[in-house]
C-alpha cells in the first residue's frame, strides 16, 4: 500500500510537474505569438508616422519651393513693370525735351525772320 501511496504521489507530482511544464510553454509560446502581432503593429503604426512624417515635410518643402518660384516671378514681373514705366517715362522726358528744342529752334527761326524783315522795312 505504501508502494502504491508513493506510485500515485510521484505520479501526481510528476504530472503536476509536466503540466507546469507545459502551461509555462503555451504561456511562452502564446506570449510570443501575441508579442509578435503587437510588434508588428507598432512597426506599422510607427512606419505610418514616418510615412506621414516625411509626407508632410516633403508638402512643405514643395509649398517653400512653390512659394519662392511664385515670389520670384512676381519679383520678375515687378522688375519689367518698373523697367517698362522706367522706360516711358524717359521716352516721354526725351519727346518733350525734343519739343522743346524743337519750339526753341523754331521761335529762334521765327525772332530772325522777324529781325530781318524788319531790317529790311528799315532801308
Amino acid at each position: 500500500m505504501a508502494h502504491k501511496r508513493r506510485a500515485i504521489v510521484y505520479d501526481e507530482m510528476a504530472h503536476k510537474r509536466r503540466a507546469i511544464v507545459y502551461d509555462e510553454l503555451a504561456h511562452k509560446r502564446r506570449a510570443i505569438a501575441y508579442e509578435e502581432p503587437a510588434h508588428k503593429r507598432r512597426a506599422i503604426v510607427y512606419d505610418k508616422l514616418a510615412h506621414k512624417r516625411r509626407a508632410i515635410v516633403y508638402d512643405e518643402m514643395a509649398h517653400k519651393r512653390r512659394a519662392i518660384v511664385y515670389d520670384e516671378m512676381a519679383h520678375k514681373r515687378r522688375a519689367i513693370a518698373y523697367d517698362e514705366l522706367a522706360h516711358k517715362r524717359q521716352a516721354i522726358a526725351y519727346d518733350e525735351l525734343a519739343h522743346k528744342r524743337r519750339a526753341i529752334v523754331y521761335d529762334e527761326m521765327a525772332h530772325k525772320r522777324r529781325a530781318i524783315a524788319y531790317e529790311e522795312l528799315a532801308y
